[in-house]
């Protein structure tokens, strides 16, 4: 029994140190002083008329409505390489990691107000729902990059979407089996 309360303290310290705290503080941050800045920088990439969104409704989606999620999707997946390789390049020329770096990692996969990680979980989802998401080039290529590339640094298995919560949960009409 002591075995089992030992884990669960140090899984709730670990939720609450890397988790609770991004959470919460990120979602503070945005809602008090970033999102009047970032907002409007978005709405940029984001307009109706961003070339962002124009090469990925022509070129990435197959449906040109889903050009909406084009500049989330760039921006979390720029994220995520930007927040891996600073703790790459500190491990490759320091040969540690400071808490600092970790903590540093943690509060940028969260994302500011959580969007980081809620865009990643999001687009995984959306991929395993809908199998004609994609241009035909990029779902031979790729495939579903948010379900079994990025989001494995998020906690995703491979393929998770598209087959436990698709063939299984939904398949079921989320009862009991």
């Amino acid at each position: 029994i002591r075995t089992r309360e030992a884990i669960g303290w140090v899984l709730t310290i670990n939720f609450l140190v890397f988790w609770a705290i991004p959470i919460a503080g990120n979602g503070l941050l945005w809602k008090h002083c970033l999102r009047h800045v970032i907002r409007p920088l978005f709405y940029v990439i984001d307009s109706r008329f961003s070339p962002v969104r124009w090469v990925a409704s022509r070129y990435l989606y197959k449906n040109p409505r889903h050009g909406d999620y084009a500049a989330t999707a760039f921006l979390v997946t720029l994220s995520a390489f930007a927040s891996l390789s600073m703790v790459f390049w500190y491990q490759l020329t320091y040969g540690t990691l400071s808490w600092s770096v970790i903590a540093a990692y943690y509060w940028l996969w969260v994302g500011i107000g959580g969007r980081q990680m809620g865009g990643a979980y999001t687009f995984a989802h959306k991929e395993g729902h809908n199998a004609y998401l994609y241009q035909p080039w990029f779902k031979k290529t790729i495939g579903n990059w948010f379900e079994n590339y990025l989001g494995v640094f998020y906690g995703n298995v491979p393929w998770n979407f598209t087959t436990s919560h698709i063939s299984i949960h939904h398949k079921l009409q989320g009862g009991m089996g």
